[in-house]
């Protein structure tokens, strides 16, 4: 077995070694003799077995048979800090860009008889099964989906398994709790359309992101329609230039897709939202207009606050942020012209 170093630092002070791989922490192993600095400057040049191990240590003058350097290697396993160098990736180059960000982190729980490619199987080959998809189940189909997990059902709710139960032959309700399930069972389904408007960045997105393997893809998506329109800067070319490669064959289709849901979102709100805010304002208009004494004022308000609460706050965010947004480019444009 090649074994190889996780990303860690190291310093010798007096007999002590000091070896930090999670900021949070540092580990102080006794060193006297300097074994395991060499030990650990050796795995720091690259995978090595055991037996390459022991002929270089035993090179540089420390007595180190195999047996020894494999309970060094052992040692080291116990905090954390070794793997396999053999099982870091899949050995597929589509899947390991498909499980990048999933290999990267299940380095931090590998060793040298767990690895991160055997995570990602074992995840490939289960099955799971999910009851409910609302708030939480939502979240955690999502989560499933960016995992990788191979076969994933997830039942939408536990009306939607009674029905499923009735279908199946397995249960015979009376025929108004069938007919309610029914009922319920499309209330929900057609709840859960507007998932579908994916460049509005709902869980459906965030599922097909990672079922395409994307690492940034909304990102991208901005810099290709600015290369599109002939806005992109250098600094977002050079930027274009070094995503990846998932991001960029999706981007291609999804910016337009983006692009004709802002253009509907964007009609929505003139059409419709719009003037029913106008009526709504008007209206609110004639009972405010009587003052506060009044119950009219009172209840003009507190209609007018349920009708265009939502809509006015969200404008107020969205102003917000484009602020922000030109503060920085602002702050951003001063400092290249100081520097």
């Amino acid at each position: 077995m090649r074994v190889i170093l996780k990303e860690c630092a190291w310093e010798t002070l007096g007999d002590d070694l000091i070896v930090v791989h999670d900021p949070r922490e540092a580990f102080t192993l006794a060193d006297p003799g300097g074994r395991i600095a060499a030990l650990l400057d050796e795995l720091g040049r690259g995978p090595a077995t055991a037996e390459e191990l022991s002929a270089v240590l035993t090179a540089r003058g420390f007595a180190a048979r195999v047996g020894d350097v494999r309970d060094g290697l052992d040692g080291l396993d116990s905090l954390g800090l070794v793997e396999n160098a053999d099982e870091r990736w899949l050995g597929e180059p589509d899947a390991d860009e498909h499980h990048f960000s999933n290999l990267t982190f299940f380095g931090s729980f590998t060793g040298l008889h767990t690895s991160r490619a055997e995570f990602v199987r074992r995840l490939r080959d289960s099955h799971v099964l999910v009851l409910g998809a609302g708030g939480g189940g939502s979240s955690l189909v999502q989560c499933l989906a960016g995992l990788g997990v191979g076969a994933l059902v997830a039942v939408l709710s536990l009306l939607l398994g009674a029905r499923l139960l009735i279908q199946e032959g397995l249960w015979a309700p009376p025929a108004p709790v069938d007919a309610t399930l029914a009922v319920w069972v499309f209330v929900k389904l057609a709840g859960l359309l507007w998932q579908c408007m994916i460049f509005l960045r709902t869980d459906l997105y965030a599922v097909l992101v990672n079922a395409l393997g994307c690492r940034d893809l909304w990102r991208v998506k901005t810099l290709l329609l600015r290369r599109a329109f002939g806005r992109l800067t250098p600094e977002q070319a050079e930027e274009l230039a070094g995503a990846a490669p998932a991001d960029l064959r999706v981007g291609r289709w999804f910016r337009w897709l983006w692009l004709a849901g802002f253009v509907g979102v964007l009609a929505w709100f003139v059409f419709f939202v719009v003037p029913v805010a106008v009526t709504v304002l008007r209206w609110a208009a004639d009972g405010l207009l009587l003052g506060p004494f009044s119950l009219r004022f009172w209840y003009s308000l507190l209609c007018t606050a349920l009708l265009l609460g939502p809509e006015a706050l969200a404008i107020c965010l969205t102003a917000k942020e484009y602020a922000l947004r030109a503060r920085v480019g602002a702050w951003r444009a001063r400092r290249a012209r100081l520097d």
